[in-house]
């Protein structure tokens, strides 16, 4: 088992069966997920308990996890809500870890958007949000440069 690590993934897609298995492989370490989790996407009414299930299983390992959303995560969700060793982040944040200072922007813009505009509600909702645009927000990034100096 490793220890002591940052881990960057992305593009799980509601794969929580691979975040489980990662999560195993390591301790003490951090995961870093860039986006498209699936957070309100494919399984909205059961995200929370998957979330906790998750988050207590980080915590077994002494691991944690920060979130930013991407394009196939619903923005709400993305509040600072805690979930045992997980964090959904807000964006624009910067957060030091193991020394290192982070910049968490979340955000895209689905290229099939126009097609799931056209094509109306699918399972109750959209397939986007007007919301799941990258907003950067500049004074964010001029600050940690200022703390790095």
């Amino acid at each position: 088992m490793e220890t002591n690590k940052i881990i960057a993934i992305g593009d799980t897609h509601g794969d929580f069966g691979f975040l489980h298995r990662l999560n195993s492989q390591y301790k003490d370490s951090t995961f870093i997920h860039v986006g498209d989790v699936g957070i309100g996407y494919y399984k909205p009414a059961r995200d929370k308990e998957i979330l906790e299930n998750f988050g207590t299983a980080l915590e077994v390992n002494g691991n944690t996890a920060k979130f930013i959303r991407g394009n196939h995560d619903c923005p709400s969700w993305f509040d600072d809500r805690a979930y045992g060793g997980l964090q959904l982040l807000r964006d624009n944040q910067v957060f030091k870890i193991k020394d290192k200072d982070f910049l968490f922007i979340g955000g895209a813009i689905s290229i099939d958007r126009s097609y799931s505009i056209l094509k109306g509600p699918i399972l109750g909702r959209e397939f986007w949000w007007e919301e799941e645009e990258v907003k950067v927000d500049l004074r964010q990034l001029k600050n940690m440069k200022m703390s790095m100096s």
